[in-house]
């Protein structure tokens, strides 16, 4: 009886830890989970960006991102400038970008949002949060 309650208490035990690791990794955008495959093509789109600044200053902007595997790597500005995931000579470290779907109740991607922060070497900071519609 002492075998059945422990071979019981261990299947219980991980049953849970199972679904615990699994609710937490489905939670990390991962390009090669089956929930994620064709949820967003690599590719620039459209989107809408809340912008804000260790000045004070918060706009809302409509620009073009670039995604790669899930993740935003180059908000475009329209006028030449952008910032990009990855080495640069221009004294900032770009960081986030990984997206997160809301989905319809049928399962399908209906948008995309994602949080992108710039700290630069003399201190100051730039945060975009960006949706993809």
């Amino acid at each position: 009886m002492k075998k059945i309650f422990k071979i019981l208490l261990v299947l219980l035990l991980c049953t849970t830890t199972n679904n615990i690791y699994a609710q937490y990794f489905d939670a990390v955008p991962n390009p090669y989970h089956p929930a994620n495959r064709n949820a967003i093509a690599d590719g620039w789109y459209e989107a809408i960006i809340k912008y804000t600044s260790h000045t004070g200053q918060e706009s809302t902007y409509q620009l073009n991102v670039k995604v790669e595997r899930l993740v935003v790597v180059a908000i475009d500005f329209g006028n030449g400038g952008y910032v990009h995931k990855g080495s640069n000579n221009s004294g900032y470290y770009y960081r986030g970008g990984a997206l997160y779907f809301q989905r319809d109740e049928y399962g399908n991607v209906v948008s995309a949002y994602a949080t992108v922060d710039i700290n630069y070497d003399y201190g100051g900071w730039q945060k975009f949060q960006i949706l993809i519609q």
